[in-house]
C-alpha cells in the first residue's frame, strides 16, 4: 500500500470521528445525549490536570536529584541537563494552564 493512500485514509477516518464525537453530536445521540446532556468538562479536566501535576512533580523531584548526583560524581553537563529536564516536568501543567488562560480557556485553573 502506498504511504499517500495510507495518510489518506488516517485523515478520513480522524475527521470522521472528529465530527462524530463533537457535543452536538453526542446530544443529538438518543442514548448518550441523555448520559451526556447533564456533563460539565472542566471539572474533570481539573481533577486530571492535578492529577498529572502531581506525577510530573514527583518525577520532575526524581530527576532534580539524579541531576545532583551526578554534578557530584563530576558530569557536570548530564547533571545540568537532568536538572533542567526536571524542572520542566515540574512546570508542564503550570505552563499548560497559563497558557489555555491566556488563549481564553474556559476555567482549567488550581
Amino acid at each position: 500500500m502506498k504511504p499517500s493512500i495510507t495518510l489518506l485514509r488516517l485523515f478520513l477516518i480522524t475527521s470522521l470521528l472528529g465530527s462524530l464525537l463533537t457535543p452536538e453530536a453526542l446530544a443529538s445521540s438518543p442514548v448518550l445525549g441523555v448520559m451526556f446532556a447533564q456533563g460539565n468538562i472542566v471539572g474533570p479536566i481539573n481533577d486530571f490536570m492535578d492529577l498529572l501535576q502531581a506525577l510530573l512533580m514527583l518525577f520532575g523531584l526524581i530527576a532534580i536529584a539524579y541531576g545532583g548526583w551526578l554534578i557530584t560524581q563530576g558530569r557536570k553537563l548530564e547533571g545540568f541537563m537532568a536538572i533542567l529536564g526536571g524542572f520542566i516536568l515540574c512546570m508542564a501543567v503550570p505552563i499548560v494552564r497559563y497558557f489555555v488562560e491566556l488563549a481564553g480557556g474556559s476555567g482549567i485553573t488550581p
